[in-house]
Parts: C-alpha cells; structure tokens; sequence
C-alpha cells in the first residue's frame, strides 16, 4: 500500500442561479450557454495547469454540477492523458417525459490505472444523489421538475491507495451513510455545491475521527469552503487544506495519508503522529 495519495481539486466558479434558475418563464433546468462555455473554459484551465505538476494527481475532484455533460467526452480524455481518476459533479440528467431530474457525479476511471495510460479507453460509473437540499428541491418543483432519489451507496477500492466513499453534498449529513461507511473506508470524497461553508468544515472534522479517515470537501468556488482534514493528532497538521473566500477558481493538489491509517485502522501498527481509534472502532485493538 502507498503511503500517499495525491488529490487534485479543480474548484470552479458556476453560479447555479444564472446556470438553472435566471429566467422564471422557463420551466426547464438545464445549465444555460454561457454558464456552459464558462464552466468548461474553467475546467480547460484547471486540467492545464494540473497537467504542468511535476508529482501529478492519482484522482482529480470538480464541485457538485460544475461540468456540463457536454463536457463528458474531452473529461475521458483528460482523465487518460493525466492517468488520473476523475470525480466530476455533472448538471441535471433530465427526462423530460416523467419530468423527473437526477443530480449525478460521474467518475472516470482509465483503464490501466493506476499508473500512466495511453490507450485512451475508460470506464465510467455515476453516482446519483438521496437527498436534496430544501432548497434545491423547491427550485426544481418551482420549475415543475420532481427530484429523483438514488439510496445507493458506493465503496470504491482504489488498490494502493486505499478504499473511498463519495458523498453528493446534502448526503454528506446522512447518519446512515456514516455507519455504513465507518471502518470501510480510508477516504471519503464530497462534492458540493454549498453556502454553509463553516458547517460542512465542522462535519469534516467531526466525521474525520469517528470514521477516523481523510475527509476532503471539494466545494464551488463560487462560495469557497473547500476543506481537506486528516485523523492526525497535532491540531496544525489536521487540516491538510482549506480554502476560504467567494466566487475565487483555484486548483490544488494535497496529499492525503493511506498506509498509516489503514493499517491503524486494522490495528496492524500504531501511528503517534496519528489520533487513537475512537470507542469501539474495530473493538479498540490493542496494537
């Protein structure tokens, strides 16, 4: 098992207001044009400078209905050209004829990852969302559209770098996830699209000690609150990356632990620079 993990954030600015609700006449909610162009010229950016790093990104995070699906076919190719698995909020898949729409996160996984892929071939899983916002609910009845639910929950197994969970922003408060993920899990990846910043980054750190894993929240950077938190003991290494201020594109790559925890996790090794597994966590091995 590694003893890092890079993770790339491309935090980009989308206005959901001007992109699904700007005018009242129109009742349907896909991203508008100039919302598309500006998100995808974004995402260009963002994937240029990744690619100038010299230690690139294993797996590259965009924020909740950041990418246009339109976007979709030049992501694949980013995600081969970088070797890098992408975990992308995609805008509304709608059908029109149940006038039902899903919130979806696409992730793009080349198919010699990890490590780098030159045969451009791809697999691609989607993730919809459980639970919508109050608000984000109202503003698609508002324009006669129903929210169509997904309970599933997924555990990706990511070979070197550990096991990881992704949370579509107000699933991030779901207690059920949480029990389901705690002991499984060495990562756990949201987008969101989120303007209570502060309470989200209290959610982080609280859910990093009792899943006692990685929590990294890769927000809009039209709201800012990107946060990056790790189970370490020392209050100043805990968090590994936060971003404060609106409306501000950024990328950035952080490096997350993975042996360590798992195998503090497993009980195999204690870790001082780590914090001790909270009560009842693995039943508390003595190691």
């Amino acid at each position: 098992m590694n003893e890092t993990l890079d993770v790339g954030l491309i935090l980009t600015r989308l206005d959901c207001k001007s992109a699904y609700y700007r005018d009242r006449k129109n009742s349907h909610p896909p991203i508008s044009k100039l919302e598309e162009y500006e998100a995808r010229r974004e995402l260009r950016e963002g994937f240029r400078q990744l690619s100038r790093c010299v230690d690139k990104p294993q797996i590259i995070l965009a924020p909740e209905l950041s990418t246009p699906r339109s976007f979709l076919t030049e992501l694949r190719r980013h995600s081969c050209s970088l070797g890098a698995v992408c975990i992308f909020g995609l805008d509304y898949r709608l059908d029109s004829i149940s006038r039902t729409a899903k919130n979806e996160i696409v992730i793009i996984i080349p198919e010699r990852w990890p490590g780098k892929n030159f045969n451009k071939k791809t697999f691609q899983v989607s993730i919809f969302k459980t639970h919508p916002s109050p608000v984000e609910r109202k503003a698609l009845r508002k324009r006669k559209w129903i929210f169509s639910s997904d309970n599933r929950l997924w555990l990706f197994d990511a070979g070197p770098y550990g096991t990881f969970g992704v949370a579509n922003c107000y699933d991030f408060l779901d207690v059920e996830m949480h029990l389901l993920y705690r002991t499984n899990i060495q990562h756990l990846f949201v987008l969101s699209y989120n303007k209570d910043v502060m309470s989200f980054r209290h959610t982080a750190e609280s859910l990093c000690r009792t899943l006692y894993c990685n929590v990294v929240i890769c927000n809009t950077g039209f709201y800012g609150g990107s946060v990056c938190v790790a189970p370490y003991k020392l209050p100043h290494r805990r968090v590994i990356y936060n971003s404060e201020g609106n409306y501000l594109f950024s990328t950035q790559i952080i490096k997350l632990p993975v042996k360590s925890i798992s195998e503090q996790q497993r009980g195999v090794k204690h870790y001082p620079e780590l914090k001790d597994l909270p009560p009842g966590f693995m039943n508390n091995k003595d190691v």
